[in-house]
């Protein structure tokens, strides 16, 4: 009977250890879900999703006053920025939220951690009036997207 007993606690103890590494083996699953759910970013294009590791940027400025521009006349706004992050940046889309901005190239290739790039951007000056448009920049940063603004002046060429 005492072996029996025996058996029977040893059999107890090996359940137990056996539940407690099943729950911390879930629970370090989750936890690593979680983190990378929180702390990554999913980039879609090429016909496949990529995760990648989140990271900051900062630009010099998020707001570009052009003051006056004469109508017709070429202007382009560039934006310098920098990775402030730990991960590599990875711009994948810019969008300008009106016609009269147009987004010409930016720095589209992974930038290591401490590096920058620029972003420019062509104003439509066709028609006179005042411009104050948002630019998206959509990267593995916190925030995203990143918010840009740009105003201008676009002066009548004929005064």
């Amino acid at each position: 009977m005492i072996k029996r007993s025996v058996t029977l606690n040893i059999k107890k103890k090996r359940f137990t250890i056996g539940f407690s590494l099943l729950v911390l083996v879930l629970s370090i699953s989750l936890s690593y879900y979680w983190f990378r759910k929180t702390n990554t970013t999913e980039i879609k294009g090429f016909g496949q999703n990529i995760r990648v590791w989140n990271t900051t940027i900062a630009f010099d400025t998020k707001f570009a006053d052009q003051k006056h521009i004469c109508q017709m006349k070429p202007s382009t706004v560039t934006f310098h920025f920098k990775n402030t992050g730990n991960n590599p940046l990875i711009i994948y889309d810019v969008n300008a939220l009106c016609g009269c901005l147009k987004v010409m190239e930016w720095t589209g290739f992974p930038i290591v951690p401490g590096a920058g790039g620029t972003l420019k951007i062509k104003i439509d000056t066709d028609k006179t009036g005042l411009i104050d448009k948002e630019v998206l920049v959509y990267s593995n940063s916190i925030p995203n997207p990143f918010h840009l603004r740009i105003k201008a002046t676009i002066c009548d060429r004929n005064n």
